[in-house]
């Protein structure tokens, strides 16, 4: 994800994110969020979610430890675990499964193979300025 849109999330996130600041030895958030800017929208409902569950139930602060791509899909690992969160994080998963990567288009959404090694879910635009 661009730098730019990463810095929104941290900044509107500050608590969910606060291992971004953290070395790689400490939190994978150190290494940013790694996935493509199409899922921006669908990462930032999932936080605002999480944070406004955290606020109303008054638990504990929920902290990402990562957040990537991964066999063509989402992937968001946080602690403590509490299984509200977890719905929240699982229908962000399932959300991405179906939206273009790289441009957030929900049309015509196939999961392609791209550089020979990853998995990723790209509508036919995107897919055609990847060949």
């Amino acid at each position: 994800m661009k730098k730019e849109l990463q810095k929104k999330l941290f900044t509107k996130y500050k608590k969910i994110f606060r291992q971004h600041t953290l070395s790689p030895m400490k939190s994978c958030m150190a290494w940013g969020i790694e996935c493509g800017d199409g899922w921006y929208k669908i990462i930032d409902k999932m936080c605002e979610g999480i944070q406004d569950y955290v606020d109303v139930m008054e638990i504990k602060q929920v902290e990402a430890r990562q957040v990537k791509q991964k066999f063509g899909s989402l992937r968001v690992y946080y602690s403590p675990f509490e299984t509200m969160i977890d719905a929240i994080v699982n229908e962000a998963s399932m959300l991405s499964e179906i939206t273009c990567e790289e441009c957030g288009s929900k049309k015509k959404v196939k999961k392609y193979t791209v550089n020979q090694v990853w998995i990723s879910p790209r509508c036919i635009k995107c897919m055609k300025g990847d060949q």
